[in-house]
């Protein structure tokens, strides 16, 4: 019997709609579909789901990402 285990990227790219740039990101921690940890230069930043992203506020600046991309992998004996 095989199991599937889905595992996480380490780093996501997250864009200032402010400044219109985009960065990458540590990946700490993420419940779908409701919010993302994240590590932005040292600096912890909590995105919440609104609508298809999600989106955080840090330093009167605003930030949003996409889903992370989880990678599922078969596993077996």
């Amino acid at each position: 019997m095989s199991q599937y285990k889905t595992q996480l990227p380490e780093k996501i790219t997250v864009h200032c709609t402010d400044t219109d740039r985009s960065a990458e990101a540590y990946l700490d921690r993420y419940v779908e579909g409701k919010y993302m940890d994240i590590i932005l230069n040292t600096v912890r930043l909590k995105l919440v789901k609104e609508g298809k992203v999600y989106v955080g506020h840090m330093a009167g600046l605003e930030f949003t990402a996409r889903d992370p991309d989880l990678v599922h992998i078969k596993q077996g004996r």
